[in-house]
C-alpha cells in the first residue's frame, strides 16, 4: 500500500511539472493576427475595395492603423531599381463559393536593374498609413500560376501581412531606424464578385 502511495505521488508531481511546462510553452508562442482586423502589438490592418483595373480585378485600399501609444516602423517589403519596383510582404487569401481556399503571394518584379532597398514606413501613434494594391498583382507559387485566374463568381478575400526585418541593410541616412514592427496581421474579409 505504501508503494502505491509513493508511486501515485510521483505520478502526480510529474503531471504537475509537465502541465506547468505546457502552460509556459503556450505563453511563449508569438502572437499573430489570426482574428481578422485584430490589433497586434498596437497595429491593425484593414482592406476596402476601390475601383477595378482594366482586367476586371479589384483594387484594394490597405490601411495600417497604429492603435498603440508608440510610433511604429513597418518594413512593407522592398522598393528600388532604375524604375520604381515594389515587392510587398502581402499574401492574398481567396475563398470561393464552395469553400475552397487558396493563398497567393505578392508578385514582385522578376528582375531589377539597380539596388532594392527596404520599403520602410513610419506610422505615428494613433495614425494611419494607406496604400493601394491590385488583386492582379498576386500569383500562386504552389501551382506556378504567374497570372491570377479566377472563374466568374463570388469570392471572400483577405490580406495577410508579415512584418519582418529587412533582408538588406537600411539605406544611408536611415541608420537610426530601430524597433521595426515584427509580427503577422490578417485583414478583415471582403466579399467580391469577379
Amino acid at each position: 500500500m505504501k508503494l502505491i502511495t509513493i508511486i501515485a505521488r510521483h505520478v502526480l508531481c510529474a503531471s504537475l511539472v509537465m502541465f506547468g511546462a505546457l502552460i509556459q510553452q503556450v505563453q511563449a508562442k508569438p502572437v499573430v493576427g489570426l482574428i481578422p482586423g485584430e490589433s497586434i502589438y498596437g497595429l491593425r490592418m484593414s482592406i476596402s475595395t476601390a475601383e477595378k483595373d482594366e482586367a476586371g480585378f479589384p483594387k484594394f485600399q490597405v490601411t495600417f492603423r497604429n492603435t498603440g501609444g508608440e510610433d511604429a516602423v513597418l518594413n512593407l517589403g522592398e522598393i528600388g531599381g532604375s524604375e520604381p519596383h515594389i515587392n510587398l510582404n502581402f499574401s492574398l487569401i481567396v475563398s470561393d463559393a464552395f469553400g475552397k481556399t487558396r493563398k497567393f503571394e505578392f508578385k514582385g518584379p522578376m528582375y531589377v536593374a539597380g539596388r532594392l532597398e527596404p520599403y520602410l514606413v513610419y506610422v505615428k501613434a494613433r495614425s494611419t498609413y494607406s496604400l493601394e494594391v491590385n488583386m492582379g498583382q498576386f500569383w500562386s507559387p504552389e501551382t506556378y500560376e504567374y497570372e491570377l485566374k479566377l472563374t466568374p463568381g463570388k469570392y471572400q478575400v483577405a490580406l495577410e501581412f508579415v512584418g519582418r526585418s529587412p533582408r538588406r541593410s537600411v539605406p544611408a541616412g536611415k541608420s537610426s531606424v530601430k524597433n521595426i514592427w515584427l509580427g503577422q496581421l490578417t485583414s478583415n474579409t471582403l466579399a467580391i464578385e469577379r
